[in-house]
């Protein structure tokens, strides 16, 4: 089915395909503030999963998240799709998430029923919809049903379904690095030259989080090396010690450069290099800034500028990390720094 007309006064919801299983707290952080935050009303659709308390299993999850409810409706047949106590809790939802499993029993179930016409109509309407692994593959109009692996196209590689129909404009396959599906994706696209590919992979995705998340590390503690020089351009010298050590570093699968560029630091998308005088009341200031005063300066930041890491789309914005000085009277602090950088200071 072609997707619903938005509404002329509220923009069409976010469409969410997510790559598989779900590894990262930060993606359904994500979604909780897009769908209202604590006043979040998320709809779960475990029709695709053959583990029976996958539905429960969300429900507690997004409730972890600080929803404000997460129901999960269980259209195991096509006549659930019809029950009206579902359907007005959908309807009032605030996001959508479906879960993953078998795409085929999505389109079997849900494919052709009020259920699914109530969800085009909502996303239409602004309300996001989210899909996990056969859930990503089901959001579009297109869906691949199976196929076989390998990265060369080929006549009959792959079996096309009709999907929910949020949009007509890409066809979604999921695990996409880690199972060798680039030709079953481009034999669709074959079939469907209208259409965009959007190949995820989660797997991949968290690999280059965690190859930024490293290089900011390494970064953070090159800089905080000079910290206690004697000479009083050291905040300086921090800086470029962790544009250096940046640079060194490689991100997606070790094969790409952060390219960093000394004079372009802190601008938009770009690496960026900041200090902090304590973590009790965390204000992190320029290089500039920090050159007014250096001898009170104890820690350092770096984020790792916006980088692209996927196959074909999906990005990941940066990291950082946090470091201490290496002096006697902070070595405590330093120890408490840097489990902060690791745990909390981190952005995606």
């Amino acid at each position: 089915m072609p997707p619903s007309r938005p509404h002329s006064e509220t923009p069409r919801g976010w469409i969410i395909p997510i790559g598989g299983k779900l590894v990262d707290e930060e993606i359904l952080d994500r979604f909780v503030v897009l769908c209202g935050g604590p006043t979040a009303r998320i709809a779960i659709i475990p029709t695709a999963s053959s583990e029976p308390d996958i539905g429960t299993f969300y429900e507690r999850d997004f409730l972890r998240h600080g929803v404000a409810q997460a129901k999960s409706l269980h259209f195991e047949r096509r006549s659930d799709c019809d029950d009206r106590d579902w359907l007005e809790w959908l309807g009032t939802a605030t996001g959508i998430f479906i879960a993953g499993g078998n795409q085929l029993k999505l389109t079997a179930t849900l494919g052709g029923t009020l259920a699914a016409k109530l969800m085009r109509q909502r996303n239409a309407a602004g309300v996001h919809v989210a899909g996990t692994s056969a859930g990503a593959a089901f959001l579009s109009e297109h869906m691949i049903a199976h196929g076989d692996e390998g990265a060369t196209p080929r006549a009959g590689m792959v079996t096309m379904c009709a999907g929910l129909g949020l949009t007509n404009r890409v066809i979604v396959d999921q695990h996409f690095r880690q199972r060798d599906r680039l030709g079953r994706l481009l034999t669709a696209l074959a079939y469907n030259p209208f259409a965009v590919g959007l190949g995820v992979d989660l797997s991949h995705f968290y690999l280059a989080k965690t190859e930024m998340q490293n290089a900011a590390d390494a970064a953070a503690l090159a800089g905080a090396s000079a910290l206690t020089l004697p000479n009083p351009d050291r905040i300086t010298t921090a800086v470029n010690r962790a544009v250096d050590l940046l640079n060194t570093n490689k991100y997606n699968f070790n094969n790409k450069s952060f390219g960093v560029d000394r004079g372009k630091l802190c601008g938009t998308g770009e690496a960026c290099v900041t200090f902090a005088e304590n973590l009790d009341d965390i204000t992190y200031m320029s290089e500039a800034a920090a050159r007014s005063n250096p001898d009170k300066i104890r820690f350092i930041k770096v984020t790792t500028p916006s980088k692209p890491v996927s196959v074909i789309f999906a990005s990941c914005s940066s990291s950082m990390a946090t470091c201490a000085s290496p002096s006697t009277s902070a070595a405590r602090t330093a120890s408490v720094a840097l489990r902060r950088a690791r745990s909390c200071s981190r952005s995606m």
